[in-house]
């Protein structure tokens, strides 16, 4: 089931993306 993976990956990079966003604004001033 391609698409259902294809949906993991993109709900995976998300979620990575807003992490690493949250951890950069909490780290700046």
């Amino acid at each position: 089931m391609p698409g259902l993976l294809g949906e993991y990956g993109l709900h995976f990079r998300a979620g990575r993306l807003a992490f690493r966003a949250e951890i950069f604004a909490s780290a700046g001033p």
